[in-house]
C-alpha cells in the first residue's frame, strides 16, 4: 500500500485497518460455533477506517468485508441468519465508532455541492497499459499503486495453481478491484455503476488499486501455505520451476531491449532501466530460491524470502515519504511580526 498514499495520508490511514477487520471475520467463523465477539472487534475496525475521513477507502472496505462475511458463512454452512445477524453486528459497531465523524460529515454534505460529478468525470482510472506495473514499477507513473513486488506476485500465482480454498475468493476479488480501477477503460466500471450503491458519489476509480494490494497479499501468504503444504507435488514442483524461468527470461529479454534503446535515447530511457534491472534481478533470485522452499526443513530459505521481499518493497517505495521535519507546534509563528509589534508602541 506504501505505493499509493503519499500525497493521500487520509487513504493509508482509513486502509490499513482493513487487514485487522477481516481477521475478525476470519476468526468469529473459524469454529462450529460463531464467535460473535469477534464480529464486534471487526466492526471496531471497520469504524475506525471510517473515522479516517477517506469515505472511498471505507466504503471499498466495507463491500469486502460483507462479502467475505457471506463468503465465510458459505463456506462454514451456517445458515443464511448468521450472515445477516453478523453484518448487523459489524454495521451497529462500525456506525457507533464513527458516528461523531459521519453525523457532520452528512450534515455538511447538505450544505455543499460538488462540480464536475456527471458520469463521465467519474470514468478517470488506470489504463489498460499499467498493468505493467505489477511486474515493473515506476515505469507507467512516479507511483506505483499496482506493485505488490515481484516475489509477492509470484507468490500469489503459487496460490491460485495450489489448492488453498480461499485462494479462489481473493484471486476474484483482486479480479474485480483491477477491473473497476481502470475506470471508464473497462467494462467492470460500467457494470457496476448502477449496481453498487455508493459507486456514483466517487471520482479517481484507480483507489480500487487498494483491495488489488491487500489481497494480493492475502494471496502471497497462501502462496507459503501452499509451498509448505505441497512439498511433494511434483505437479506443482514442475509448473513453479517452469513458470519461474519463463518469468526470469522475459524480464531478462526486457532489460536486453530497453538497454539497446537507452544507448540511442538515453535521456528517454535511464531512468526506466533501474526498475527493469531491479526486477530482473529479483526474478533470477526467486528462481534459484523457490524451488528450495519445497525441500524439508529450510527455514532458512523462507527467512531469505522474507527479506528480499522486504528489500523488494522498500527499495521501490521507501522514498515516498510523509516524514515532516517540521514539529507541528512550529508550522505556525504565532508571534507578532517586528513591524507590527513597532506600531503597536
Amino acid at each position: 500500500m506504501a505505493g499509493y498514499p503519499p500525497l493521500q495520508l487520509a487513504l493509508l490511514e482509513a486502509g490499513i485497518w482493513l487487514p485487522l477487520a477481516l481477521l475478525g471475520i476470519l476468526e468469529a467463523t473459524r469454529h462450529p460455533q460463531l464467535k460473535w465477539m469477534w464480529l464486534v472487534m471487526g466492526g471496531f475496525m471497520l469504524g475506525i477506517s471510517w473515522m479516517a475521513g477517506h469515505s472511498q477507502t471505507s466504503w471499498f472496505a466495507t463491500y469486502l468485508i460483507v462479502a467475505y462475511m457471506g463468503y465465510r458463512t458459505h463456506v462454514q454452512k451456517f445458515n443464511w441468519l448468521v450472515f445477516v445477524g453478523g453484518t448487523a453486528i459489524i454495521g451497529f459497531v462500525s456506525i457507533g465508532i464513527s458516528a461523531v465523524q459521519l453525523l457532520p460529515s452528512f450534515e455538511y454534505l447538505g450544505h455543499t455541492t460538488r462540480n464536475g460529478m456527471g458520469f463521465n468525470d467519474k470514468l478517470n482510472g488506470f489504463s489498460i497499459q499499467h498493468i505493467i506495473q505489477f511486474i515493473f514499477p515506476s515505469v507507467m507513473s512516479l507511483w506505483s499503486p499496482l506493485y505488490v513486488g515481484v516475489s509477492g506476485l509470484v507468490l500469489a500465482i503459487i496460490a491460485l495453481i495450489g489448492r488453498e480454498r480461499e485462494r479462489l475468493f481473493w484471486g476474484l476479488v483482486a479480479l474485480i478491484a483491477l477491473g473497476l480501477s481502470f475506470g471508464g477503460n473497462s467494462a467492470v466500471f460500467h457494470s457496476f455503476y448502477n449496481i453498487l450503491p455508493g459507486l456514483r458519489y466517487f471520482r479517481g476509480q484507480e483507489r480500487a488499486a487498494y483491495l488489488v494490494a491487500n489481497s494480493l497479499a492475502i494471496l502471497a501468504g497462501l502462496g507459503i501455505v501452499t509451498l509448505n503444504a505441497h512439498r511433494n507435488d511434483e505437479r506443482l514442483i514442475h509448473m513453479v520451476k517452469k513458470g519461474l524461468a519463463g518469468l526470469a527470461i522475459a524480464v531478462g529479454s526486457v532489460t536486453g531491449i530497453v538497454f539497446i534503446a537507452k544507448i540511442g535515447f538515453p535521456d528517454e530511457y535511464t531512468d526506466m532501466l533501474n526498475p527493469i534491472v531491479l526486477s530482473t534481478i529479483i526474478a533470477g533470485i526467486l528462481l534459484l530460491l523457490i524451488p528450495r522452499l519445497f525441500k524439508q526443513d529450510q527455514p532458512l530459505w523462507l527467512v531469505l524470502l522474507a527479506i528480499l521481499v522486504v528489500f523488494e518493497l522498500f527499495t521501490v517505495n521507501i522514498d515516498n515519504s510523509n516524514y515532516e521535519s517540521i514539529r507541528a507546534d512550529e508550522h505556525f509563528v504565532m508571534t507578532v511580526p517586528p513591524l507590527v509589534e513597532r506600531d503597536r508602541k
